[in-house]
């Protein structure tokens, strides 16, 4: 077996071993739509021979952005944006991946126009932004969007959906018990801190029709407040539990 092998994932055909992770280019117009210069940046990578891109990190609500230009996929204005870019992906031989995400408290709150929000009121050690606490109806706001982003994914023409449960976003913030104060049913226990990956996972198998599904998790994170290696165990038996085509390690 050999990287230039062959192989798929849940029957997506795969001409080599190389995927391309999700990078923000910066490229996109304020507000997050598709530019010139994020065709040509994705041209360029397949024709390079890669046998997956999964494109940048894509906000599923406006509340969830990084930075200005980021790439999103929070409304139906954007579809056929990014079916440009996946069809300037299959041209060049390969296949495309959206990657779905919400910073939580990493969102930028001069690019959201609030406060970030996140699972318990704490500081950003990025950004140094206080983010609020979120209420139970803002949580179940944020799980419907990954549904419905999801939805949005397959109508671009995507071949796989990606979810970032890793890297200190959102699902990871209400894993970790560092940063997971709370003490209703999303806090807690372990069980109830898993509780947003779960319905996050259920909108996205719901809504995904028969693309494979990739979880992005992190070996480790390298902030006082991440998850440690410890951790994994009873997230990876989560992912386990629904049939995740892959799970992608960063």
């Amino acid at each position: 077996m050999k990287v230039i092998d062959k192989t798929n994932i849940d029957g997506l055909v795969l001409k080599n071993r190389f995927f391309m992770a999700p990078v923000k280019t910066s490229m996109g117009l304020l507000g997050g739509k598709v530019t010139e210069d994020n065709l040509k940046f994705y041209e360029k990578i397949a024709k390079g021979g890669t046998a997956a891109i999964i494109l940048e990190p894509m906000a599923v609500l406006p509340t969830g952005k990084e930075h200005p230009k980021q790439l999103s996929i929070h409304d139906d204005s954007f579809v056929n944006d990014i079916k440009n870019i996946i069809d300037t992906i299959h041209k060049n031989g390969a296949v495309a991946g959206i990657h779905l995400n919400h910073a939580g408290r990493a969102a930028n709150p001069k690019v959201i126009g609030q406060s970030p929000l996140a699972p318990s009121k704490m500081v950003c050690p990025t950004t140094g932004a206080e983010a609020q606490e979120l209420t139970v109806s803002q949580i179940q706001e944020i799980i419907s969007a990954y549904g419905k982003a999801t939805k949005r994914a397959v109508q671009t023409g995507a071949d796989f959906i990606e979810v970032q449960f890793g890297h200190g976003y959102l699902v990871a913030q209400f894993f970790s018990e560092r940063t997971n104060k709370r003490t209703d049913e999303y806090g807690g226990s372990q069980e109830n801190r898993l509780r947003f990956a779960r319905e996050v996972l259920e909108q996205v198998i719901k809504n995904k029709g028969n693309l494979p599904f990739i979880i992005r998790i992190s070996g480790k994170e390298f902030v006082n407040e991440g998850l440690e290696p410890k951790d994994l165990p009873a997230l990876l038996e989560l992912i386990e539990e629904y049939e995740a085509s892959a799970i992608h390690v960063g």
